[in-house]
């Protein structure tokens, strides 16, 4: 869904893909460590996704939401 190679900053990212009602919600998602992207839990202090056209995540939010997210 997202478009372009690049850097993601990664509250932005769960607001685009619906995880987060908001880039604020989505940072506090991740810095209380409640973001998983395939499977690993990112930790709090991370801030950023490098991504390339192609790539494809599952970004988990939380522990019933989810998302399948392909770079294009």
């Amino acid at each position: 869904m997202p478009a372009g190679d690049g850097v993601w900053l990664l509250g932005k990212l769960l607001n685009e893909v619906g995880l987060a009602s908001s880039n604020g919600e989505g940072n506090r998602l991740v810095r209380g460590g409640g973001v998983q992207l395939d499977g690993e839990k990112v930790p709090g202090d991370r801030r950023e996704l490098t991504c390339k056209a192609g790539d494809t995540l599952v970004i988990k939010a939380g522990k019933r939401r989810f998302v399948r997210v392909t770079f294009v």
